[in-house]
C-alpha cells in the first residue's frame, strides 16, 4: 500500500486529481481516504453492469444530486477537465 500512498502524494504535488481503481474492501477505501485520494471505483461501489443499467444508475444519481443541491452537477468540456492520475489498488 505504500506504493499507492506515494502515487497519491506525487499526483497531488503535480496538480492531479487521483482516481483509485479496484477498491474492493472498506479497509482499502479507508486507507485511500486517509491518504487524500479524490475518487475511487471498484466492487465496493458497484459490480460491473450492462450499459443500459449504467445509464439508469447515472440518471438516478443525477436526480439525487438535483434533490440535494437544487441543480445538476456541472460537467466541463474535456479541455476544461483537470488531469487525473489513477492508482490501481
Amino acid at each position: 500500500m505504500e506504493i499507492a500512498a506515494t502515487i497519491v502524494a506525487m499526483g497531488h504535488i503535480l496538480g492531479f486529481k487521483i482516481l483509485a481503481e479496484g477498491v474492493e474492501t472498506p479497509e482499502q477505501l479507508a486507507f485511500l481516504q486517509e491518504k487524500g485520494c479524490d475518487m475511487y471505483q471498484g466492487y465496493i461501489k458497484s459490480k460491473p453492469v450492462p450499459a443500459q443499467e449504467f445509464a439508469e444508475l447515472l440518471r438516478g444519481q443525477q436526480h439525487s444530486w438535483v434533490g440535494r443541491m437544487g441543480r445538476a452537477p456541472k460537467v466541463g468540456a474535456l479541455g476544461d477537465a483537470k488531469p487525473i492520475a489513477a492508482v490501481i489498488v
